[in-house]
């Protein structure tokens, strides 16, 4: 360790001060006061990862409905309430279209195949997980013995959460 030797009277003097000045100095009293520290979290809700809704072939002579699913991830601000709704669709009423037309019925529900997604309020209760994304899946069904020509059919359906 270097120790460093001043030789200038009044630069020793200097370097020294500060020693001197706080080895004799003490402190008198004290003064304290409180603040406090606010925040105001927000609730928010968004919904993400839906995927099509796709049916693939469907056979009307099969006699059976023509199932499918999909997941809808809701994340919502710690412990808010929700609700989910889905729209009826382009086409008046829960079905596609082809490019005539022609028009296939659905329906999209919340359970397998029992309760009818709604799609005004209420909808689809739920609570957010904060962070955590909450899954809802969304069955879907296209009832058997439809007497709709061959060709491509399809709707838009929108989602909405309310809190």
């Amino acid at each position: 360790m270097a120790i460093f030797t001043c030789r200038h009277p009044v630069a020793r003097a200097l370097l020294a001060l500060p020693l001197a000045v706080g080895a004799s100095q003490s402190l008198a009293a004290v003064d304290t006061e409180p603040f406090q520290v606010t925040a105001n979290v927000v609730s928010s809700c968004s919904i993400a990862a839906i995927a099509d809704l796709a049916f693939g072939a469907y056979d009307p002579a099969s006699g059976l409905p023509d199932l499918a699913q999909t997941t809808a991830n809701v994340t919502c601000t710690l412990l808010t309430d929700y609700e989910l709704t889905i729209n009826d669709g382009l086409h008046t009423g829960r079905r596609m279209k082809d490019a005539g037309t022609n028009y296939l019925d659905y329906e999209v529900y919340s359970d397998v195949n029992i309760t009818p997604w709604p799609s005004s309020a209420p909808g689809v209760a739920g609570v957010g997980l904060g962070l955590t994304a909450v899954p809802h899946i969304i069955y879907g069904s296209i009832p058997a013995g439809q007497d709709v020509p061959a060709g491509s059919y399809s709707d838009t359906l929108t989602m909405t959460v309310e809190w």
